[in-house]
């Protein structure tokens, strides 16, 4: 299980930050739920360690790139945007991170 997980948290470079947020959020929840129905912890210590430290790098790099308007133009000009030019997508992350249970 644990180099499952390992396989998989090393597939996340290089991807988009939320897809990599959602997806470890995902593992995570996994493994508290194969904790909870088994009784032990399917993944080793630093499995979840590592999904987690991926989770939070991810967030990060959401926060970074949707966060507050910036007020100067130069900076508004590097900020990405949907094809609307709406800027929602870190509300789907913040949702998603009220449910993941990091411990």
């Amino acid at each position: 299980m644990a180099e499952w997980v390992r396989g998989l948290v090393k597939g996340f470079k290089g991807g988009q930050a939320v897809i990599r947020f959602v997806c470890a959020g995902g593992i995570l929840l996994g493994l508290e739920d194969l904790k909870k129905k088994l009784g032990a912890d399917p993944g080793s210590g630093s499995v979840r360690a590592k999904t987690e430290d991926e989770l939070i790098v991810a967030l990060t790099e959401i926060m970074e790139l949707y966060g507050a308007p910036k007020d100067s133009a130069w900076e508004k000009e590097f900020q990405p945007e949907t094809e609307r030019g709406e800027r929602e997508p870190h509300v789907l992350s913040f949702l998603h991170c009220s449910q993941t249970n990091i411990s």
